[in-house]
């Protein structure tokens, strides 16, 4: 009952909006409510909305008065900085009150420390931020409340040894 729900929030939602998905995210969010996958591999054309589908999860969960956490990891700086700004626009025109912060070399320290006890709801950062962030000690409860974890343009570094990197603290956060 609990998914059907979760269903139709979303569907009214998309009508609301005026937005209509394409057949990979249908097919993405069926599989999510199934709960029988830990992992997904995302692929579609380009401009087809791929890294926005990530972020379907949490805006359902919003929707739902569930109080969800996303890492969002990217190669490029400038990568996050593009997502944060349309992130952050797609969210007001839609009225969702969800959190978006970056973590990368850019942000300054305090504003980095800030994160560690007041998280936001969607961080996004670079692997070589996120293995900064693991080195704190306040991080293993920072983890603890991760739901969802983003890795975008895995092509570009699965084997190099930023890959590797992402790989390795992959295994000690899930």
């Amino acid at each position: 009952m609990k998914k059907f729900q979760k269903k139709l929030n979303f569907n009214h939602f998309l009508d609301e909006k005026g937005w209509k998905l394409y057949d990979y995210q249908k097919a993405f969010l069926k599989n999510l409510e199934t709960d029988k996958f830990r992992s997904f591999l995302i692929f579609s054309d380009t401009g087809t909305g791929k890294t926005i589908t990530t972020f379907l999860p949490i805006i359902l969960d919003k929707l739902n008065g569930l109080d969800k956490k996303i890492i969002y990891v990217a190669p490029l700086k400038s990568l996050i900085t593009d997502i944060h700004k349309n992130l952050i626009e797609l969210l007001a025109r839609f009225n969702l009150k969800i959190t978006v912060e970056k973590r990368t070399g850019d942000e300054s320290y305090s504003f980095k420390n800030k994160q560690l006890f007041n998280q936001p709801d969607i961080l996004l950062t670079t692997p070589e931020s996120l293995a900064l962030l693991m080195t704190k000690k306040e991080s293993v409860t920072f983890f603890k409340s991760i739901s969802y974890f983003i890795v975008d343009e895995l092509s570009e570094i699965i084997n190099t040894k930023r890959g590797d990197h992402i790989s390795l603290l992959l295994t000690k956060i899930i």
